[in-house]
């Protein structure tokens, strides 16, 4: 999710519902290619731009840059314990199928 305190809204690019579309069409995205282009120069981040699209108060989609990245962790913090591998269960010993009439084949 994004932060608010950093919100970046989508230049250049819109969604729109069609209540004419069938049921499984959710709606279209338009694209103004030389707006998008620089949008998506100003916002990269290693190769990507994600946005979450949103519904305003006013009932129209909007674009917003996801700007949440996690936090760096403290090189002085203890390392977290390893957990122990978990030995692992013995399978049971596969009997005769046929000493069991109660199996369909």
């Amino acid at each position: 999710m994004s932060q608010k305190d950093d919100a970046v809204f989508g230049e250049g690019i819109f969604f729109k519902t069609k209540d004419s579309a069938p049921e499984f069409v959710l709606g279209a995205v338009s694209i103004k290619v030389d707006e998008f282009i620089v949008f998506l120069k100003d916002n990269v981040k290693k190769g990507w731009v994600n946005m979450d699209l949103k519904l305003s108060k006013k009932g129209t989609h909007y674009f917003q840059v996801d700007t949440w990245e996690p936090k760096p962790k403290d090189p002085d913090a203890p390392a977290e314990p390893v957990a122990a591998p978990k030995p692992k269960a013995k399978a049971p010993k596969a009997e005769d199928p046929k000493a069991d009439p109660a199996l369909p084949f």
